[in-house]
Order: C-alpha cells, then sequence, then structure tokens
C-alpha cells in the first residue's frame, strides 16, 4: 500500500503527531506584546527626532568639517539614505 493510500484508509493514523490548534510556544500575553510596541514606537521616535536633528542642523548651522560626520550620522537613519 503507497503513502497516500495509507492516509486515506487511516492506515497509521496512530503514529501521526496530535494537531493542535496554535503553537503555545510563541504566544505572549498582551501586556508583553504592549510593551514591545511602546519600546518599538518609542525608538522610532527618537530616530525621527536625531533626524530632525540632523535636517536642522544642515540647513542652518553645519560646523566646519561636519558635512562628513552628519553624512555618517544620517546614513543611519534608513530614510535619509538616499537624501528622503
Amino acid at each position: 500500500m503507497t503513502k497516500t493510500r495509507k492516509a486515506q484508509y487511516g492506515v497509521g493514523a496512530a503514529t501521526a503527531p496530535a494537531k493542535t490548534s496554535k503553537s503555545t510556544r510563541n504566544r505572549r500575553p498582551a501586556e508583553e506584546k504592549l510593551a514591545e510596541l511602546k519600546r518599538r514606537l518609542h525608538d522610532i521616535d527618537d530616530l525621527t527626532a536625531a533626524g530632525a536633528a540632523l535636517g536642522w542642523d544642515q540647513a542652518t548651522y553645519m560646523p566646519i568639517g561636519g558635512a562628513g560626520a552628519r553624512g555618517r550620522q544620517g546614513g543611519l537613519l534608513p530614510w535619509r539614505e538616499n537624501g528622503g
């Protein structure tokens, strides 16, 4: 009997792993998910503020020789890599 025939007739079903509705390993409490979301949003806010400060510095007053450093700093911000 082939594997498909065995499955069709339920042969070997006792050795098949039991199905579960969802994996409990990856489940986290809502409070933990909310804390992670807040942390990520805080990081995004910090990066946005850093980008704004770099943009302001570039537009208004940049120290002599500061262009290289500002370019490196701005390059770390994902949306500023291409001048965005």
